[in-house]
């Protein structure tokens, strides 16, 4: 019986195959096109393997990192699976503790490839390292990443609502705010007293004490909406974050509610000029959505709405 002897690069692209807690960053395009040259190169099909060379450099470059190393932990960063929601909810296991330390030591292995590794794969692999495009690593981006994720996840929770503190709901998802409104607190003037309630009741939102929804109203320009957003920047590391649904879409609360009770985050839900007026239902249709539906509204999630009446 043949012996089958599995060198390094081979072993490594197998046990990223294999990775299930991360998938979705095993299923990205940047380890899509990584993987694609690590098996063309196993199997000497150059003219598959310089394609798969130009499809990684590609995803690499769309990265916007530095190396390879920086862009893989990146991804993990963001990534939404039972271990980073375990981590973010304060409820993580021992078994999915070990089976996730493992997944990212092989991630680890997989990102610090560096390309003469595989050109030598090749006989003419020297002769054309001077004429291909490069890419780094850097092993110390995977220092101690284990423990490093963990307390990332815990501090800012998983997934898109790792990488962003507001969105807006659009089309049936949570859009992110590249840019939100950076207004903090201290540069907001007068309603001292009225200011101070809404952030009194966001504090006790996120320690889990009594709390309530919240109508700012008054004059058009008085601060009410820059209130909000500033509370947002204030407390986006205490793990809120905020997502503004336009009047036109207030029947999907219940598919929100749905959706942020299952994410181990505290959200405001900001509805901004909601109208009494008789020609309006907005507010009915709001009132009938906090009050009326069978499904109770989550404890991690609050409403905060402005109106000018």
């Amino acid at each position: 019986m043949p012996v089958i002897i599995m060198n390094e690069l081979k072993k490594t692209e197998m046990l990223v195959r294999s990775v299930g807690i991360y998938k979705g960053v095993r299923d990205s395009e940047l380890l899509r096109s990584f993987l694609l040259l690590l098996s063309a190169a196993q199997i000497k099909n150059e003219a598959l393997f310089f394609e798969a060379w130009g499809s990684f450099i590609s995803e690499l470059s769309k990265s916007g990192k530095p190396d390879f190393s920086s862009a893989v932990y990146e991804l993990m960063l963001s990534d939404d699976n039972a271990f980073s929601r375990k981590c973010a909810g304060g409820s993580l296991d021992s078994e999915l503790s070990e089976n996730a330390e493992k997944e990212i030591s092989i991630l680890s292995k997989l990102s610090n490839i560096i390309p003469e590794r595989i050109l030598s794969e090749f006989e003419s692999g020297e002769e054309l390292k001077a004429d291909l495009v490069m890419w780094r690593t850097n092993p110390n981006v995977f220092s101690d990443a284990f423990n490093k994720l963990k307390a990332f996840y815990g501090k800012n929770g998983c997934g898109e609502f790792a990488r962003n503190c507001a969105f807006v709901w659009r089309n049936g998802g949570f859009v992110p705010v590249e840019h939100p409104d950076p207004i903090m607190l201290s540069d907001l003037k007068s309603y001292e007293k009225e200011r101070k309630t809404v952030v009194d009741n966001t504090v006790s939102f996120l320690s889990g004490k009594t709390c309530n929804n919240v109508l700012l109203y008054g004059d058009r320009g008085t601060g009410k909406s820059s209130t909000v957003h500033a509370i947002l920047n204030e407390y986006r590391d205490k793990g809120l974050r905020l997502v503004e649904l336009q009047k036109s879409d207030i029947s999907d609360f219940h598919t929100i509610i749905s959706k942020l009770s299952k994410i181990p985050l505290h959200f405001i839900v900001f509805i901004d000029d909601l109208s009494f007026s008789p020609d309006n239902d907005s507010f009915a249709v709001l009132k009938a959505a906090l009050e009326g539906g069978i499904a109770a509204k989550p404890s991690n999630m609050l409403v905060y709405a402005t109106s000018n009446r």
